[in-house]
């Protein structure tokens, strides 16, 4: 082998797992919502910043009608040990995760 084929390595599961790679991404993902009410946006408000203190990042903010929902993340290892090409899509509805609750 030359260098540069030595150089390169394969992103398959036995080479990942061999060489101890560790990836980080987004993790967990939470929505919190904020209702424009003077009785509870104190306790909501309260809410979103323990969240902010506890790691989790604000992805995104989505106003609704009567308030605002953010959607949070939180980033870290990621344990899945197999890769994003591994994974098949279902061949039918029936097959996914979803159990069929959204047939055409």
């Amino acid at each position: 082998m030359t260098k540069l084929e030595n150089s390169k390595q394969c992103d398959c599961r036995d080479c990942r797992e061999a060489s101890r790679q560790i990836s980080f991404g987004l993790t967990e993902v939470k929505f919190v919502g904020i209702d424009f009410d003077p009785k509870t946006i104190q306790t909501q408000q309260t809410d979103l910043n323990n969240q902010l203190q506890n790691q989790w990042q604000i992805l995104k903010d989505v106003q609704t009608s009567n308030g605002l929902v953010f959607i949070l993340g939180r980033f870290g290892e990621i344990q899945n040990s197999r890769s994003f090409q591994e994974f098949e899509p279902p061949t039918t509805a029936l097959d996914s995760d979803f159990g069929g609750r959204f047939l055409n």
